[in-house]
């Protein structure tokens, strides 16, 4: 007799998923050979391809090696949604890191209390972002203040009109280092450290704390797989259904 489950399952939704079971920075490696310049990002009209991302996302991996960071080394994005979030999180993927995605609405007390937590000794940040962690180093060693502007990757004539806070030109702090004279120094050569699908980490993504101080929810590079393909398998079958 047919299973109850097998019985009652939606029509279209396919029972069974088969993917390969590998990092996901693998996959951007592989639409970098097969589809080098299709656009990956599109921000305010300044096209990177996903051979452009994957370059940028080896040589930011390479600066963090060269940094000493070691396999499951935290490393915070204090970042909006830009380009440099995506290099920075699938650059720290490869280079065995685990990414601590920072809320950019943190005050310095709540920033303070997720690297603490999460023991990041490195964290990218927007230059405008950066008075909160100016604070912070006072109170917390943290080895590497790497900083950038949405100036690093917006076109000179931005296809789009952009918010005013956006507008200010790129400013630059005494002891940090500068994302892109990172990505510029670095050859896109990073180690290629073993990872174990189930059980080494990806993310650590922190909870709201509504009922308290916030946790981090520990994702491994499976769950992040599994997540991704599961998502865009749901995506699918919308549009789909919407045609």
């Amino acid at each position: 007799m047919e299973k109850l489950w097998i019985q009652s399952w939606p029509h279209g939704i396919p029972q069974k998923l088969d993917f390969p079971n590998k990092p996901l920075y693998e996959f951007l490696r592989d639409n970098a050979e097969k589809n080098p310049k299709k656009v990956a990002i599109n921000y305010y009209g300044r096209e990177i391809g996903f051979k452009e991302l994957d370059d940028l996302s080896d040589r930011f991996a390479a600066a963090l090696n060269d940094s000493g960071l070691k396999k499951g080394d935290r490393v915070s994005l204090y970042l909006e949604n830009c380009p440099q979030f995506v290099v920075a999180y699938f650059g720290t993927l490869k280079a065995g890191g685990v990414v601590v995605a920072a809320n950019p609405m943190f005050k310095a007390d709540e920033l303070l209390y997720e690297l603490e937590n999460a023991g990041a000794k490195i964290i990218v940040a927007l230059d405008h972002l950066y008075p909160q962690v100016e604070t912070v180093r006072k109170k917390i060693q943290l080895s590497r203040v790497i900083v950038t502007s949405y100036w690093d990757f917006l076109p000179e004539n931005p296809g789009l009109p952009i918010h005013p806070s956006m507008q200010p030109p790129k400013a630059i702090f005494p002891r940090t280092l500068d994302f892109l004279d990172l990505l510029e120094k670095y050859e896109p050569e990073p180690l290629r450290p073993e990872i174990n699908m189930e059980d080494d980490l990806a993310l650590l993504q922190y909870t709201s704390g509504t009922t308290g101080l916030p946790k981090g929810a520990m994702i491994t590079h499976h769950s992040l797989l599994f997540n991704t393909v599961g998502s865009t398998v749901r995506n699918c079958l919308s549009a789909k259904k919407e045609n």
